[in-house]
């Protein structure tokens, strides 16, 4: 059998290396890790976006119509909170499993001499271990940051680009939420704005590539409402609207779930960056294998951006 030729994780890459790397490992690996994303994490954001979707293009203009003629604003509100409570508990499960998998493929790609070899169902063994602590970390990231941003905006953002590593420590080093915060600190140090351009590109790459899934979706919601008269506020919409939209959020949510890699992995890559810069964790490794495992040579770039 033909020698696996991993890709070296622990290391330091400048800016440009970072995307290549992040797009390099995902063309390497995406028979390993996406039939997991596929399996355990896919369906979960199609329920919730199909509920989301159905909503707001159906079930919120016959609410209007209902609630509106009786002049009841609170019900109708309580309407949408319930569907957006629902279908917002299945989409974030999904995320939530989604990081989870997508960052324990890393950690087992770390030790695994041949990764083709890994399985969904051992690969979901190990990530739903930290599920747990990955939804504590996004809740606490999630609070500073609504606090921060309460703080004239700046200090939000500055807290939400720092503790973006949060996860990837816990993962990586399997420290606890609290000893991974304060870690998150001490690693971003001076690499503040090089993490957060890679986090602003990798978004807009993302988002880019989305915008494709989200394409049908947006011709049948136009479609839909230039189509409804008042007289539709009320009635139960045609059968097959109902199919199409269906398909059609079925199809975003794919795209959405699996494109998510994307920042998952960059910022990863960026993890390892700053530990190697910091501690040299990747360079200890090969030296302590030298001898007894070829090495390849690695260059330590600058990091100019």
């Amino acid at each position: 059998m033909e020698h696996f030729q991993k890709i070296e994780l622990r290391r330091t890459r400048d800016f440009g290396e970072k995307f290549n790397a992040t797009f390099e490992f995902i063309r390497q690996n995406y028979k390993g890790f996406m039939p997991a994303v596929i399996y355990f994490s896919v369906p979960l954001i199609v329920i919730g976006m199909v509920i989301l979707s159905y909503y707001t293009n159906f079930t919120l203009y016959q609410d209007a119509g209902t609630y509106g003629a009786k002049g009841n604003v609170f019900g109708m509100m309580g309407n949408f909170f319930g569907y957006a409570l629902i279908a917002y508990v299945f989409i974030i499960a999904g995320y939530l499993i989604n990081t989870s998998l997508v960052y324990n493929y890393m950690k087992m790609y770390l030790s695994h001499d041949n990764p083709t070899t890994i399985t969904p169902g051992e690969l979901w063994d190990r990530s739903k271990k930290d599920i747990g602590n990955i939804f504590i970390s996004s809740l606490l990231v999630g609070l500073v940051v609504v606090i921060g941003v309460l703080f004239l905006v700046i200090p939000g953002i500055y807290m939400g680009i720092t503790l973006s590593l949060i996860i990837p420590i816990i993962i990586f080093e399997q420290k606890s939420v609290g000893d991974a915060f304060g870690r998150c600190f001490y690693l971003i140090k001076d690499k503040w704005w090089s993490t957060f351009g890679l986090l602003f590109v990798a978004g807009l790459l993302q988002g880019a590539m989305g915008f494709i899934f989200n394409i049908p979706e947006v011709i049948l919601s136009v479609i839909f409402t230039i189509n409804r008269t008042s007289s539709d506020f009320l009635s139960d919409p045609p059968l097959w609207q109902k199919g199409a939209l269906i398909i059609s959020s079925c199809i975003k949510a794919i795209g959405t779930g699996l494109l998510a890699c994307i920042s998952f992995i960059a910022i990863a890559f960026q993890y390892f960056n700053l530990v190697e810069r910091r501690e040299a964790s990747g360079l200890m490794n090969q030296i302590e294998g030298f001898g007894s495992t070829p090495t390849s040579t690695q260059q330590d770039p600058k990091e100019t951006y």
